[in-house]
């Protein structure tokens, strides 16, 4: 049964990619969870994006780039945007986990501006720019702030 249970899960967790060598450090000895591949870290991104609220731009939004399931809470970039709302930040120390892209990592761009916040998955976009040119761009869709949309904040209550 337990053997059943595993197969189902890389049935449905895993998805057969792995980003091509771009020279990145040496693969990780430590095995993986469940049954995914191969383990590399040091990827690094060059990753544009852009801020708005209800489509105006938004200066002074913190950017910050962490990882939510390999390395939990792992910073990996920062950023603030400018005038015009966007940002570039460059996104260090990428773990790529063969196989198992989105199940195992869960990289996200979290932004906050005055009480507002968002977050945006970045899973597919920093894999395609690791298999290919070390770069993305997102700003021709910005991550929206909300205003009906708010964070739970911690008010010291």
């Amino acid at each position: 049964m337990r053997r059943l249970v595993v197969l189902i899960f890389v049935a449905a967790g895993c998805t057969g990619d792995k980003p091509e060598d771009s020279g990145a450090s040496a693969t990780v000895s430590t095995p993986p969870p469940s049954a995914c591949g191969e383990v590399t870290e040091g990827y690094e991104v060059r990753l544009q994006g852009a801020v708005s609220l209800q489509g105006e731009p938004v200066a002074g939004a913190e950017v910050t780039i962490r990882e939510k399931l390999w390395n939990a809470g792992r910073i990996h970039g920062t950023a603030t945007t400018d005038a015009n709302g966007l940002f570039e930040v460059q996104v260090t120390e990428i773990v790529s986990v063969e196989e198992c892209w989105g199940t195992a990592l869960d990289y996200t761009a979290d932004v906050t501006w005055e009480t507002w916040a968002r977050s945006r998955d970045l899973n597919s976009t920093l894999y395609a720019a690791i298999i290919g040119s070390g770069e993305a761009d997102i700003r021709s869709s910005p991550i929206e702030l909300d205003e009906d949309w708010r964070p739970p904040l911690d008010t010291g209550r």
